[in-house]
């Protein structure tokens, strides 16, 4: 008898956004003034936020996905500690400077989420 395999959706989607998130995170910056404007304006705070909170909400579908239970703990800690690496690592790539307002963007949307989700 051949198993149903179940969706891997959420798999494959935190997968993808993680890729996105560290293409984001990691590749060279462009143009300092573009940066700067974004910084001015907290365009880019946005952008660490939404970039977290989805990357933390596809990790807990796709434990749900696997009939896995979810270590909340655990799963927060790992996403804190990319967005931590990610930051630190920006020292050391062009037009990118490690921002401690990121660093909090990145952790508030990882754990905003996973209040919303606990809460359920």
């Amino acid at each position: 008898m051949i198993k149903k395999r179940g969706s891997r959706k959420y798999t494959i989607g935190a997968l993808i956004w993680g890729v996105l998130v560290l293409v984001a995170t990691l590749v060279p910056g462009r143009d300092p003034e573009t940066m700067d404007t974004a910084r001015k304006y907290g365009i880019d705070k946005i952008g660490h936020f939404i970039l977290f909170a989805v990357l933390t909400f596809l990790v807990i579908k796709m434990y749900e996905e696997r009939s896995l239970k979810v270590n909340f703990w655990m799963t927060s800690f790992a996403l804190i500690t990319l967005g931590v690496l990610t930051e630190l690592a920006q020292n050391h790539i062009a037009n990118r400077v490690m921002d401690t307002y990121d660093l909090a963007a990145n952790i508030l949307g990882i754990v905003v989420i996973v209040f919303l989700v606990k809460r359920k």
